[in-house]
C-alpha cells in the first residue's frame, strides 16, 4: 500500500513537473515575410475571393490576432528588413534613403534576432529573399564566386538558402551559405537576359527559373526542417520572393484567377504558407509553434510609375508597358486594392508604403480570431521574441535600440505604443503619434531625385479622421507640427528610441 502511494505521488510529481516544462517550453518561431504586398491584398483584410485566395494565411487569422495597424519602418525593403532583424532604425546606419542591391553587408556589430535566438538554443535559418549585402566590397563590385563573408551566417543563422536581392536580379542563381549554389567553376558562360532585358552575371551553375523561385525556396524550408533536431526549437526566417517584381506565378497557377498574372503570384504565396503549415502539423509541432506573418512594405502604386518616361517610350522593351504596370493594373481593374484605401505605395512617404498585414498565432498565448487595431512598428520584432524567450540583453544600450515589447498587445491587452517613425525611399521622415497624427518631415536626402509628389514639403494628418491622407492640416496645426518635429529631432539624436536595458549580470 504504502508503495502503491509513493508511486502515486511520484506519478503526481512527475505530470506536475511535466505541466510546469510544458508551460515553459520555448515555442518554435517561423517568421514569413511577404515582399511588396499592401494591406489589401488578403482575404482577411478585404480582397474579393473571387480573384484571389488565400485560405491558409486567413487560417493563421481565425486561430490568432489580426491587426490592421502595423508599420514598416520603411516603404522599400532592405531598411525594413534591416529593422526586423536588429530592433533598429536602418537610418541610423548606412541606410540614409534608397536600398542596398549588390552592396556590402549592412548588418554588423548589433544584436539580431537569430544570434539572440541561438543564444537560447534555437536552431536557426533564413531562406529566401535576403537583400541586406554581402562581404566588405564596396557597391557592386562583389564577386559572388568568392565566400561571401560576412553575410547571414555571420550574423547568427546556422543554414541559409536563397536570392542576393530578388528573384529576377541579375545574378541569375541560388545562394546556399556562403556561396553560389552548385557552382561547377569559376568561367563566366553565356546566358539568356533575364527580366526586361537585364545582362545576366553568367555564373557557371544552376540558373534560376522565376516561375519556380516561390516554390524552391517552400522546398528548401521544408528540407532544413527535416534535417534538424525536433527536440530543439527553431526559428525559420522566410523572407518570400512574393510578390516583388518579377511577377512570375507557377505554371501550377498560371490562367486561374481573373485578376491576372499578380493574383496568381499572390495565391503562389498562400500556397507556400500552406506547404509550411501542414509540415509543422504533420510532424506535430504546429501547435508550439509562434507564426507570424508580415510584409517589408506595401505594394507599388501606379501613380509611381510616369508612363511617359523616355526609358519606356523609346525603348522596345517597353513598347507594351511595364510588366509590372501591366500586372497590377490587370488586378486593380478586376477589383483588388492592394494597398486598401491608403495614399500611394511603395516608396512613398504616405501610409500605403508602410501599412502591411501583420498575423500572429501563437496556441495558449494569444488569443484567436481577434482584430486589433493599435499601431505599432515592425522595429518591435526583435524586442517582441526577447519577451517571448525569456532573453536578457546583454550588448547594453545598443541591443534593440528602437525596439519595444507588443507582448501585452498579443495579449490583447491595453498598449500604447511610443512614437513611431516611417521612411520613405527618397528619405523623408514621418513620425506619428499615440493619438494617429502623422507628421511629414517634407525633406527628402540630399540630390535624391526619386521622389514622390508632396513628399518635399511638410504634412500633418490625423489619420483617425483621414486615413487616405486628404487634408494637410500644416497651417491648422502648426504648434502640433513643431512638437512632432522636435520629438523627431529628439528620436534621431538620442540613437535610440527606447530607454536603454539593464545589463546582464
Amino acid at each position: 500500500m504504502k508503495m502503491i502511494k509513493k508511486s502515486l505521488i511520484t506519478l503526481v510529481c512527475m505530470a506536475i513537473a511535466s505541466v510546469i516544462y510544458a508551460e515553459k517550453k520555448l515555442p518554435n518561431i517561423v517568421l514569413f515575410l511577404l515582399d511588396d504586398v499592401g494591406i489589401g491584398n488578403l482575404n482577411c483584410y478585404g480582397s474579393p475571393k473571387d480573384i484571389v485566395q488565400t485560405p491558409y494565411m486567413d487560417s493563421l487569422a481565425e486561430s490568432g490576432i489580426r491587426f490592421t495597424n502595423a508599420l514598416t519602418t520603411s516603404s522599400v525593403c532592405a531598411p525594413t528588413r534591416y529593422a526586423i532583424m536588429t530592433g533598429r532604425y536602418a537610418w541610423r546606419g548606412l541606410m540614409k534613403h534608397d536600398v542596398v542591391g549588390n552592396a556590402p553587408m549592412i548588418i554588423e556589430g548589433v544584436l539580431t534576432i537569430p544570434e539572440m535566438l541561438k543564444e537560447k538554443g534555437y536552431q536557426t535559418a533564413c531562406i529566401g529573399k535576403w537583400h541586406l549585402g554581402f562581404t566588405r566590397k564596396t557597391h557592386w563590385t562583389i564577386d559572388f564566386r568568392e565566400p561571401l563573408r560576412p553575410g547571414p551566417l555571420d550574423v547568427g543563422f546556422d543554414y541559409f538558402f536563397g536570392l542576393a536581392n530578388n528573384h529576377g536580379d541579375s545574378t541569375g542563381v541560388w545562394l546556399e551559405n556562403d556561396g553560389i549554389w552548385k557552382l561547377r567553376s569559376k568561367n563566366i558562360i553565356d546566358v539568356p537576359r533575364g527580366y526586361v532585358g537585364t545582362k545576366m552575371m553568367g555564373f557557371d551553375a544552376p540558373q534560376r527559373v522565376d516561375e519556380e523561385a516561390s516554390q524552391m525556396c517552400t522546398d528548401k524550408a521544408i528540407e532544413w526542417l527535416d534535417s534538424i533536431d525536433k527536440s530543439k526549437p527553431f526559428f525559420l526566417y522566410f523572407p518570400s520572393p512574393i510578390a516583388h517584381e518579377p511577377i512570375t506565378p507557377s505554371k501550377k497557377r498560371a490562367g486561374t484567377s481573373k485578376g491576372g498574372i499578380y493574383c496568381e503570384f499572390l495565391m503562389d504565396g498562400d500556397d507556400s504558407v500552406g506547404q509550411i503549415i501542414e509540415y509543422l502539423k504533420k510532424h506535430d509541432v504546429y501547435d508550439n509553434t509562434l507564426f507570424i506573418l508580415t510584409a517589408d512594405n506595401g505594394t507599388n502604386h501606379l501613380w509611381g510609375y510616369n508612363r511617359n518616361d523616355e526609358r519606356w517610350t523609346k525603348s522596345d522593351r517597353f513598347k507594351d508597358g511595364h510588366p509590372l504596370m501591366n500586372a497590377i493594373d490587370d488586378a486593380t481593374n478586376a477589383g483588388l486594392r492592394p494597398n486598401g484605401e491608403l495614399k500611394d505605395g511603395k516608396t512613398s512617404v504616405y501610409e500605403g508604403g508602410f501599412r502591411v498585414p501583420f498575423i500572429v498565432r501563437w496556441p495558449g498565448h494569444v488569443p484567436e480570431g481577434v482584430v486589433n487595431d493599435t499601431a505599432f512598428s515592425l522595429v518591435d520584432i526583435l524586442a517582441t521574441l526577447a519577451d517571448v524567450v525569456d532573453y536578457k540583453y546583454t550588448r547594453g544600450e545598443w541591443a534593440a535600440a528602437d525596439s519595444v515589447s507588443l507582448i501585452d498587445l498579443w495579449k490583447n491587452k491595453e498598449f500604447d505604443r511610443p512614437n513611431i517613425i516611417t521612411h520613405a525611399a527618397g528619405g523623408t521622415f514621418a513620425i506619428r503619434n499615440k493619438d494617429s497624427v502623422k507628421y511629414i518631415e517634407g525633406k527628402p536626402f540630399p540630390d535624391q531625385k526619386n521622389i514622390r509628389p508632396g513628399e518635399n514639403k511638410r504634412h500633418i494628418y490625423r489619420l483617425s479622421e483621414d486615413i487616405a491622407e486628404e487634408k494637410n492640416l500644416i497651417d491648422e496645426e502648426a504648434q502640433l507640427a513643431e512638437q512632432l518635429q522636435e520629438s523627431l529631432d529628439f528620436i534621431r539624436d538620442a540613437n535610440m528610441t527606447r530607454l536603454p536595458p539593464k545589463p546582464k549580470k
